[in-house]
């Protein structure tokens, strides 16, 4: 199949408007798994369509703009313990030669007061 320049960065245009790029660090989902869990943590109101790659990676394509940027927005995000790497899709990108230079960290701390009200009565 032969895609003409025009259809083409069509697909880019829409691929950089809706879709986003996601891995779970340590662990591979399948597909259904994935499915519900997208269903009951990010709650999408329009359609989303799965590609699942090489890696453990995904990409997430939606049909309504807002669940992207709500989803690329938030979190954190953990499915059991693993938690998210997100980036914004990009053409060309092959899993298998994806570098890690950061990932997402979420640390308990405990024995931490609890800090209510004004935070500059905390400040002295």
């Amino acid at each position: 199949m032969v895609l003409s320049d025009i259809a083409l960065q069509a697909h880019r245009d829409h691929m950089m408007t809706y879709a986003i790029i996601r891995k779970f660090m340590g662990l591979w989902i399948m597909e259904k798994a994935l499915q519900a869990w997208i269903k009951i943590h990010w709650k999408p109101k329009g359609d989303i369509d799965l590609h699942l790659e090489s890696k453990g990676f995904f990409t997430v394509v939606f049909t309504n703009i807002e669940d992207k940027d709500v989803v690329f927005e938030g979190g954190p995000y953990f499915y059991a313990t693993a938690d998210f790497y997100i980036r914004p899709w990009m053409m060309n990108f092959v899993p298998d030669s994806e570098t890690f230079t950061s990932v997402p960290v979420w640390a308990w701390i405990y024995s931490l007061p609890l800090i209510t009200g004004n935070w500059n009565h905390y400040q002295q």
